[in-house]
């Protein structure tokens, strides 16, 4: 929560069922049906029989094992066909950037503000090679978002339940005399700048928005975007210097991608009464009511 306006700125596909390995017994020329009825079996059937009778089940055997393994020959063909899957996932999947957030231990102030920062951006990638096209291409593998939530809270004398530094303590700073002004005072400013009261657990609600749905909401898109631009980056495989030119293109691309989400974010209102305010409220609702159900238990 900041009167301390925080800095945010760098701050299946289906198939034909198989018949093979389903064994059955074939003691005639024709097949009896559940139903008792019978039908004729093909001649290819007949001959395999007939065979058979002649030379005995190993003959049979030489020639029946040939066909179980192309059928399951042609079903590892079509899952082993990685051009063709590799190119499909490539059109259709997105990567996820992850949002790394540090946080260092909290610190204490009545005039400095919590802060949300967004630091290094930084990202993998390869150049790619489509030899049948006579072209290297760029392919974003990973993106890493970095910050910082350093967390500033008042001096103890400004929290109902002053330690430990999660609202959860004795309310030793609450009296039978100040009760109604500490619990009046949280409720005017539940959604804006602390007054002489706050609660210790608006400050991480408070960054956590600015961080969790602000930040990673303006930038996930943009590398979205980044991605699609990315596939359009290309130069002919004749000289590897153009590998360079690849890079330098799709770093050109990213980094546009950031300077955008950054603007989008800066632009984000943070004033009493805005959505990081808003979401630092159930905090110093859940305050309000430990003091008003305190003084109601005391009969203050």
């Amino acid at each position: 929560m900041s009167e301390k306006a925080p800095a945010r700125g760098e701050h299946s596909r289906t198939g034909a069922r198989s018949v093979v390995g389903k064994r059955r017994s074939l003691a005639s020329d024709h097949e009896a049906t559940a139903t008792g009825a019978t039908f004729d079996l093909p001649n290819s059937v007949r001959s395999v029989i007939a065979l058979q009778r002649t030379v005995g089940n190993q003959a049979v055997q030489r020639m029946l094992q040939p066909i179980q393994r192309v059928a399951a020959g042609e079903h590892k063909v079509v899952d082993d066909e990685p051009p063709v899957q590799r190119q499909m996932v490539l059109r259709i999947q997105r990567i996820t950037p992850s949002f790394v957030a540090a946080r260092p231990a909290p610190k204490r102030s009545n005039t400095d503000s919590s802060t949300t920062t967004v630091k290094e951006q930084a990202f993998t990638g390869k150049v790619t090679e489509d030899k049948s096209a006579g072209q290297y291409g760029y392919e974003l593998e990973t993106f890493q978002s970095n910050g910082e939530i350093q967390l500033v809270y008042y001096t103890e004398g400004h929290y109902p339940a002053p330690v430990p530094d999660d609202d959860s303590g004795a309310l030793s700073n609450v009296s039978k005399t100040n009760w109604k002004a500490v619990a009046d005072d949280l409720h005017a400013n539940r959604t804006g700048i602390g007054g002489k009261w706050s609660a210790y657990l608006a400050e991480p609600l408070h960054e956590n928005y600015h961080w969790n749905v602000e930040w990673v909401g303006a930038l996930t898109p943009e590398i979205a975007k980044a991605e699609t631009a990315l596939k359009t980056v290309k130069a002919d495989n004749k000289s590897p210097l153009n590998q360079v030119i690849v890079q330098t293109n799709a770093a050109g691309i990213v980094g546009n991608a950031v300077k955008a989400a950054k603007k989008t974010y800066k632009a984000l209102g943070d004033s009493p009464g805005d959505p990081p305010y808003i979401a630092q409220a159930p905090a110093i609702d859940a305050l309000e009511k430990r003091v008003r159900d305190e003084a109601a238990a005391k009969s203050w």
